[in-house]
């Protein structure tokens, strides 16, 4: 019985995986809007911004993309209501490490 109890708990410490948000902006807070209208940027726009939130996630196994990750910031910084997120740095899965995705979740100010 112990024995499936620590199978149990190291399968759901393996699959477990890891999403930050911090609200910058919550005076301002919006309303979620639909995932597919977040946009994805990898460099700084030309167009007025400020940002919302700062969004990260951690993949749960290894087998999981880049762009994977990307998604679940996306859904993390829809919850803002932001309209894009600029993606400030990205890891792909190694043998040992799981994909991550960091960004920043930003408004149009026009």
């Amino acid at each position: 019985m112990l024995k499936s109890l620590w199978l149990a708990l190291a399968v759901a410490a393996a699959c477990s995986a890891c999403s930050s948000i911090t609200v910058i902006d919550e005076a301002g807070a919006r309303p979620a809007v639909a995932t597919s209208k977040v946009a994805v940027l990898y460099k700084e726009p030309q167009r007025p911004y400020e940002v919302v939130a700062l969004v990260s996630h951690e993949a749960a196994t290894r087998f999981a993309t880049v762009g994977d990750v990307i998604q679940k910031c996306r859904e993390l910084a829809e919850s803002s209501g932001a309209d894009a997120i600029i993606i400030t740095s990205t890891f792909d899965q190694g043998s040992n490490y799981a994909a991550k995705v960091s960004g920043r979740a930003i408004r149009w100010t026009e």
